[in-house]
């Protein structure tokens, strides 16, 4: 018996599609970055260069103007506004001391004993015309109660002219407080919202290119995807072709071997002359697996149950016998009605 014929599989076409589907998005998405999206990077990141030599320009400008700013008013503050500053501190101190409360409670009293002279002149010029003796009982009366009144009148005068001067004093403390407060953090405040402008100028400067980023980002990554699912599928396809010349050299190793076996089993003595079962009727899980040197298939098989205790159980290999019909003696019909084969006239058919 010789080895039977083996053939090995054509490879799957899909292989080559998928391989060069690789190839073209590759060459494709190299071709768009370097004549569209690199370029445009490119003029972006310049752009982003100047905008932020530009921000550093002003920047260095604002900071020199404040400079310039910090030293003019610090002339004028030395020149002019603390001096001033200080002159109303001391005013604004001088409230605060007891002399100077003291000194303006007594301006309001003298204010008030004026007030009552004038008030005691016009009420004798008035008892005068109505006849009264200014040295009379009812004249000393009446100028004893406007003195009582002139004295409470002067003692809260002066009582309220004390804490009239300690209010303002406070007050005057606290104006001259936001001054000294105020005039540095409106400097430091303008100088915070130049800084911030030129931020965000600096910012915008960056939102193209971080766009074009985004659009090379998000064209990498549907190449990528479109590229591993070509990948995906050459790789099945290089799978299933591999799979393929495994079936067929396992096939191939198989009929050999059932060929050789079968030759060893049917090829001397009285086995020459078996007859067996070969009918298809009686036969199941048939499978070819090679051919003889004379052209005839044969299978491995196994009987339908009903039949194995007669023709044996498990894998068997042989021909069917509808076959080899057209070999001279070699099929004949069992008392039940399937067909045998007298395998020693396959075997020797056409040698």
């Amino acid at each position: 018996m010789g080895k039977s014929t083996y053939n090995a599989p054509a490879a799957d076409p899909n292989i080559g599609i998928a391989q060069k589907q690789l190839a073209d998005l590759a060459t494709k998405q190299w071709d768009m970055f370097n004549k569209d999206i690199y370029p445009e990077m490119l003029k972006q990141s310049q752009s982003q260069e100047k905008r932020a030599q530009d921000q550093y320009d002003l920047t260095s400008s604002i900071a020199k103007q404040q400079q310039e700013y910090a030293a003019k008013d610090r002339a004028r503050y030395e020149a002019g506004g603390i001096p001033a500053m200080e002159k109303l501190k001391a005013d604004a101190d001088l409230y605060s001391t007891e002399a100077e409360q003291e000194r303006l409670a007594q301006a309001a009293t003298a204010d008030i004993t004026s007030a009552m002279q004038q008030q005691r002149q016009q009420q004798a010029m008035r008892q005068q015309a109505y006849g009264i003796d200014p040295t009379s009982g009812v004249s000393q009366m009446s100028s004893g109660q406007t003195s009582a009144g002139e004295g409470l009148m002067r003692a809260q005068a002066a009582n309220q002219t004390r804490q009239a001067a300690k209010d303002i004093g406070l007050q005057k403390q606290a104006n001259v407080y936001n001054m000294y407060a105020g005039l540095p953090a409106q400097g430091n405040a303008s100088t915070g919202i130049a800084l911030g402008a030129s931020g965000q100028g600096l910012a915008g400067g960056q939102t193209g290119i971080a766009n074009y980023g985004a659009t090379g980002g998000a064209l990498n990554s549907a190449a990528g995807t479109a590229m591993g699912g070509w990948g995906q599928v050459g790789q099945i396809g290089v799978g299933k072709y591999n799979a393929d010349v495994n079936a067929a050299t396992a096939a191939a190793n198989a009929s050999n071997a059932s060929a050789a076996g079968l030759g060893s089993a049917l090829g001397t003595g009285a086995a020459l002359y078996l007859k067996a079962g070969s009918d298809i009727r009686i036969k199941q899980d048939i499978h070819p697996i090679g051919k003889l040197n004379n052209g005839v298939p044969f299978y491995a098989y196994q009987y339908k149950p009903e039949y194995r205790d007669t023709w044996g159980h498990g894998p068997q290999i042989g021909v069917m016998a509808h076959e080899v019909e057209h070999i001279p003696g070699a099929v004949s019909i069992h008392a039940d009605g399937y067909k045998l084969v007298d395998y020693s006239k396959v075997m020797n058919h056409g040698i």
